[in-house]
């Protein structure tokens, strides 16, 4: 997926990025970390710079619903929009409700959604890391394996599927499962 060059950051803002006390949340933009500290405070802060009618997906849900941003990739915004392709959207889809949910009141993609995205979409070394971030915050690979069921004829499916089998054993093997599916 293509990305466009980041705004150069001043100096000072690029210290206080480095230094954990600001956030970098789209390119050029910073926000002091407390502010972008709760899934609810990154979507407010994101959502609204996506082009209307269109949810966050892939690297910038998962960035909601975790806070991690791979460091080998420019920030950009990534969103789903069901009949665009303006810059910032990724592709085409229309969510169906028990894909997403309200969330610092804007529509983001569940954690089983945004997985399922990041392993049919993205490089990857990239998805696999962000989706173990994501099953480390509490998402399941049994409702990652329950949406991938729904979504087997989708593009990328059958590698998404194989991941998600080899995560789960790697999870179980590290003994490393989010808190819900050890309950």
């Amino acid at each position: 997926m293509n990305t466009w060059r980041p705004a150069q950051l001043p100096h000072d803002s690029q210290t206080l990025v480095r230094e954990n006390l600001a956030v970098e949340y789209a390119p050029g933009l910073i926000v002091a970390a407390d502010l972008a500290a709760t899934p609810a405070m990154r979507s407010a802060l994101v959502c609204p710079l996506l082009p209307r009618g269109s949810t966050p997906t892939t690297l910038t849900a998962a960035w909601i619903h975790t806070g991690w941003w791979p460091p080998s990739r420019l920030v950009r915004l990534c969103a789903a929009h069901p009949t665009s392709r303006h810059h910032t959207v990724v592709y085409r889809a229309q969510l169906e409700n028990d894909d997403a949910f309200e969330l610092g009141g804007f529509a983001v993609p569940t954690a089983a959604r945004t997985a399922f995205d990041l392993l049919a979409l993205e490089a990857p070394d990239i998805a696999v890391d962000a989706v173990i971030r994501l099953l480390r915050n509490g998402l399941t690979t049994s409702a990652l394996l329950e949406h991938s069921r729904r979504e087997r004829r989708r593009r990328g499916a059958p590698f998404a599927r194989k991941m998600i089998m080899a995560l789960d054993g790697y999870m179980k093997e590290t003994g490393r499962q989010s808190m819900r599916e050890a309950s």
